[in-house]
Order: structure tokens, then sequence, then C-alpha cells
């Protein structure tokens, strides 16, 4: 039996390929939904360097990788709704103490906005505000779509707070947040809801020609 075989069903791969991003469908140009076989979705770990264990060891070696891509305060990225007030995670080391950090925003086209905030002021996901499954829905996927317990992941969710962002234009803005013991900036990719598209494809018409 291959690797491949041995992982097929297992709930642990499915959500380290979502961790990762790694989809298991897509929307082609004809809106159909196409499945990407799970090979390939295992080369696409491998081609971000992921070495996926043994089925034995995946547990343990989803909860190192979720501990390690929130090792810091902020994400490398993140994707934010265009035009919209909204709110960014932030993994604070250890939520029951309160610190102050002073955060900057950066946009596209140069401006800067800049305020503090202490952490015990941010709120959690426990909070009830509606940011967890909209803004956060790898992590919303992940805790609720499988039944399986990861200490990792539930020790991250007690830390994680939301910062409250100004609407932004669609485009690419840098976040910066300082304490007296750790930097760390996130890129704010603020999205339109959809892609362009030229009338002629809203009005379900076709365009034909040589290609």
């Amino acid at each position: 039996m291959s690797q491949t075989d041995s992982l097929n069903s297992s709930p642990v791969l499915e959500q380290l390929l979502q961790l990762k991003g790694v989809a298991s469908s897509y929307i082609n140009y004809a809106g159909e939904t196409v499945t990407v076989p799970l090979p390939h979705r295992l080369q696409m770990l491998a081609a971000m360097g992921v070495s996926v264990p043994s089925a034995d060891d995946l547990p343990a070696f989803l909860d190192h990788c979720v501990a390690a891509e929130f090792d810091l305060l902020l994400r490398n990225a993140e994707v934010i709704p265009a035009q919209t007030a909204t709110a960014c995670p932030v993994f604070l080391p250890d939520a029951t103490q309160s610190r102050d950090y002073r955060w900057q925003l950066e946009t596209e086209a140069g401006t800067f906005l800049q305020g503090k905030f202490n952490s015990a002021d941010l709120p959690s996901v426990a909070s009830g505000i509606d940011v967890a499954p909209a803004r956060f829905p790898h992590l919303s996927r992940l805790s609720v779509s499988f039944p399986v317990p990861f200490p990792a992941l539930d020790e991250l969710m007690t830390r994680v707070r939301y910062l409250s962002l100004p609407a932004l234009p669609a485009g690419y803005h840098l976040l910066s947040i300082h304490s007296a013991e750790a930097s760390c900036s996130c890129t704010l990719i603020a999205a339109p809801p959809r892609c362009f598209e030229p009338d002629w494809v809203q009005q379900g018409k076709r365009l034909g020609g040589l290609s």
C-alpha cells in the first residue's frame, strides 16, 4: 500500500492541506467544480517544502505546523474585504496579560495610519463579534469540520484577538505592530467581492475567435 493510499481517508491530512491553503477543488471558467486529486495536492505540499509523515505521526505533525504557522503576532498575509471596515487577527503571546502595543498601517498609496491598543481591550473569538467565520475561515474549518482534537489549535484559539481596521481600498497594504518585546508586519490584501467581468460576460454571452 502506498503512502497516498494509507492517507487517503485521513481527516488529519485534510486539515493539514487546508492549513497550508491547498484546496480540494476549484471552479473553472465554465462554472464547473473540478476535484483536485490527492496525489496532486500532496505534490503541492512537497513544492512548499512540507514533507508529510506517516499516518501515525500526522496528528503531532499538524500540531507542530499550527504552532509554527501562528508563532508571530501577525501572519505574513491576510485577505480582507476592500472598502469595508474589518478586523485582523492578532496572536498574542499571552492573552491573559495586559500589554501595550503600537500599530501602523501604510496603504498602497503611501499614506500612513497609526494608533495604539492594550491587549486586554481587543475582542476575542469568544466575545461574540462576527469575524471568525467570514474573515478567519481556515481556523473555523479546522476547529469544527472534523471531530479530531488538536491541542495546538485549542491553545492557539485562546491567543487570538482582533484589531479593528478602517475600510481600505483594493490593493496591498502593510500593517505593523510593535511592543516592548516584539515587532511584526503583515501584508493586508484588500480584495473586492469578485473579479472584474466585462458586460458581455455578465450577460451570459460568449466571445468567439481564433486562439
